[in-house]
């Protein structure tokens, strides 16, 4: 079968695969988010040029991006599912990449990347001029109306915006991928991602939850699934090399 397949494991079924920026509240306050924590925690982001590394680290610490975290390894996925929420059955999602891989440092992604940068208003903005009718004529957008959206206040801003990480991006925007969620592979910067077999998806403009294939874990399985892939080295320890997690390991363990 042609495709890459990828999971996400969650412990509690009721979940619904998105991404934690576009969850409730959240969604109107992306921009704000993203300017606080650069703000307050500018350090931990000195000498990062680029938008996607910036998400990356935020979402490492739990701060509300337009990433989904995803493996390539099932076994991971299968853990996630288990480790929390005792008393409720889980799931693990299959998601299937039908496209090519990105690389961390795509333009799409990078585009995609620099939306944060954007207050909610601005981001429908760009969304009414991608949908604009005068695009649906003739099965699509003219050259003149391809040039039109490019000239718009608002898209040259996102642009200036993307020439700050990548000088030589190309001088033109094409609408349809500032739509589209996109697979792609960041750059190994921390043990989790590497230890975890990280990917991510990142969101466009559209917010379309990404297709899956639900697997149904047990609520009374979980325990034991996760002492067999203890067997196979999957743990709380081996997932998270933070020293804290596995002092937790430890006491669990031993307890």
């Amino acid at each position: 079968m042609s495709g890459q397949y990828f999971y996400r494991g969650h412990s509690d079924i009721d979940y619904v695969l998105l991404l934690s920026a576009l969850r409730g509240n959240i969604k109107n306050h992306e921009s704000e988010i993203f300017n606080l924590a650069m703000t307050e925690c500018s350090k931990e982001f000195d000498g990062i040029s680029s938008h996607a590394d910036i998400l990356s680290k935020m979402q490492h610490f739990g701060i509300p991006t337009r990433l989904l975290d995803i493996t390539s390894n099932p076994l991971v996925a299968l853990y996630f599912a288990c480790e929390d929420s005792y008393g409720k059955d889980a799931s693990v999602h299959i998601l299937k990449c039908d496209d090519k891989i990105l690389t961390y440092d795509s333009d799409k992604v990078s585009l995609l990347a620099c939306l944060p940068r954007f207050s909610l208003q601005d981001q429908e903005r760009i969304l009414l001029l991608i949908n604009h009718p005068s695009r649906l004529q003739a099965g699509g957008a003219s050259e003149k109306q391809w040039r039109e959206f490019n000239n718009a206040t608002i898209i040259k801003r996102l642009l200036h915006e993307v020439c700050k990480e990548k000088p030589a991006f190309a001088s033109a925007i094409i609408p349809e991928d500032l739509l589209r969620n996109y697979f792609y592979a960041p750059k190994k910067t921390t043990d989790r991602i590497i230890r975890q077999s990280g990917a991510f998806i990142i969101f466009g403009l559209d917010g379309k939850q990404p297709e899956s294939q639900q697997i149904i874990v047990d609520a009374s399985s979980k325990t034991d699934i996760l002492n067999q892939l203890s067997c196979f080295g999957i743990s709380k320890a081996s997932l998270y090399p933070d020293l804290y997690k596995v002092a937790e390991y430890i006491k669990e363990k031993y307890r």
